[in-house]
């Protein structure tokens, strides 16, 4: 699967499918996508400021559109992906869990954030389960077909 396809299939066939698995390569690759067309769309947003803060508005609302139409496919391919290694999906709801002490200092928070990130890209890099799992099967090593080696023992004559 190449990044293309793979973006189309979490687009289109897999919507809001959280159930199954994912790959790593699924996964990185729309991540890649989600944050790539963010950015795109936020750029006008933070040049706008030295413009026409109209633009700005006006990609504002493109950026929250993009968020409304990505948020259930970016959550379905963490659910499987988390799948994949069989791990529970609701671990990517990790980042939502309410945080106490709203008076605590900003270096608190920046700690906090920095901590759900770094467990976060860890769940996210484990490697796949081998086995059929609780998910399903497993998509990257169903794929290889296991084939019989040739008969490298044949004596050349002469």
């Amino acid at each position: 699967m190449n990044f293309f396809k793979s973006i189309k299939s979490t687009f289109f066939s897999k919507y809001a499918n959280f159930s199954g698995r994912a790959t790593r390569f699924e996964f990185w690759s729309f991540v890649l996508f989600y944050y790539f067309t963010i950015f795109t769309l936020k750029l006008p947003v933070f040049t706008s400021f030295f413009g026409n803060a109209i633009y700005g508005e006006i990609f504002q609302i493109l950026v929250f559109g993009a968020y409304l139409i990505t948020v259930i496919p970016y959550l379905a391919v963490s659910f499987r992906r988390l799948h994949d290694a069989n791990i529970s999906g609701w671990w990517s709801l990790l980042p939502l869990i309410p945080r106490y002490g709203s008076m605590a200092p900003v270096s608190w928070w920046i700690l906090v954030v920095i901590l759900y990130v770094v467990i976060s890209i860890i769940l996210y890099t484990l490697p796949s389960d081998p086995k059929k799992n609780k998910y399903g099967p497993s998509i990257k090593f169903e794929k290889k077909i296991l084939r019989p080696k040739k008969n490298r023992s044949r004596i050349i004559q002469k």
